[in-house]
């Protein structure tokens, strides 16, 4: 029995040896060390994966301003209640946030994609609360209210989706 611990003990002593001069054993954790960023630090997203997401998120926006668009050529004509029921129910900003984000994993997703989703969906509420003044008083053209704050939200969702392409 006593011979069978030695010989045991041998064996593990001359592994460790072995580990330790190869440098197996100082190198075991350091793959995984290499491939998890720094804590407090952000892996940047392969350039392929940002592009495609940023190009899916300015395409929607695209989508908001020709939405818009649809309800100025509409303003005055009996269309426009029609166009107003179609906005309202627009929520095509949610898939294309899903699909944009499926371009990333957890610990290469840049903030930017969540700011774009904010600032989209306050475009398309602004839409909504641009629409909601229609009334017998402002149904001709030349009172129809200026869309400041829709334009100004699709603006900045497309720097949001720009940000997203540069992973910031």
């Amino acid at each position: 029995m006593r011979r069978i611990l030695t010989l045991t003990l041998t064996l593990t002593l001359a592994s460790v040896a072995c580990l330790t001069l190869t440098g197996c054993a100082s190198n075991a954790g350091a793959s995984s060390a290499a491939e998890s960023p720094a804590p407090g630090t952000a892996q940047l997203a392969p350039a392929a994966n940002r592009t495609n997401a940023a190009t899916t998120l300015r395409s929607n926006d695209e989508h908001y301003r020709a939405l818009l668009a649809e309800g100025e050529a509409a303003w005055g004509n009996p269309s426009f209640r029609a166009w107003q029921q179609k906005a309202a129910l627009d929520l095509t900003y949610q898939q294309a946030y899903t699909t944009a984000d499926q371009n990333f994993h957890a610990s290469d997703e840049p903030p930017s994609i969540g700011t774009w989703r904010e600032d989209i969906s306050t475009a398309s509420q602004a839409i909504n609360d641009w629409a909601g003044q229609y009334a017998p008083a402002t149904s001709d053209r030349a009172h129809m209210p200026p869309p400041t704050a829709v334009t100004t939200a699709i603006d900045k969702a497309d720097r949001d989706a720009n940000d997203v392409a540069a992973g910031k």
